[in-house]
């Protein structure tokens, strides 16, 4: 085959490729970027409004109630929380011995969008006990 043979070959797979809908490698990879891009600004967006605008004040709930939530990591155990007059869940770390009406310290953390509670370093104590 000489040179003209391989161009008129090229031009009729780009023929092709432009009548069945099939994009070129330049246009599928602009197509990608443009995606990721959209991906990493939804991504970044998310972390302005989730991430916390304040250290962590100190705080004290009561447990109303013990759940758990099934994960593809495994089993989660959560905690149903009055902070005040709020209510929420926390997730409470593996091992923690916590019952309905405990004390539990959290740590308080003001994001964009609301507050956020987590548990915090003593977790669970029962009333009457320090």
């Amino acid at each position: 085959m000489d040179a003209k043979e391989y161009k008129r070959i090229d031009r009729e797979i780009r023929r092709l490729n432009a009548e069945f809908g099939m994009a070129s490698g330049r246009q599928a990879a602009t197509a990608v970027t443009r995606v990721a891009l959209i991906l990493a600004a939804i991504a970044g967006v998310a972390m302005v409004l989730y991430m916390p605008t304040t250290p962590g004040v100190r705080a004290v709930g009561r447990v109303d109630g013990i759940s758990f939530r099934q994960t593809d990591t495994g089993t989660r155990l959560l905690a149903r929380v009055t902070v005040g007059t709020a209510e929420g869940l926390v997730q409470l770390p593996r091992g923690a011995m916590c019952l309905a009406g405990d004390r539990i310290d959290l740590v308080r953390r003001k994001t964009l969008l609301n507050v956020r509670y987590t548990t915090g370093l003593r977790g669970c104590t029962r009333p009457g006990r320090s």
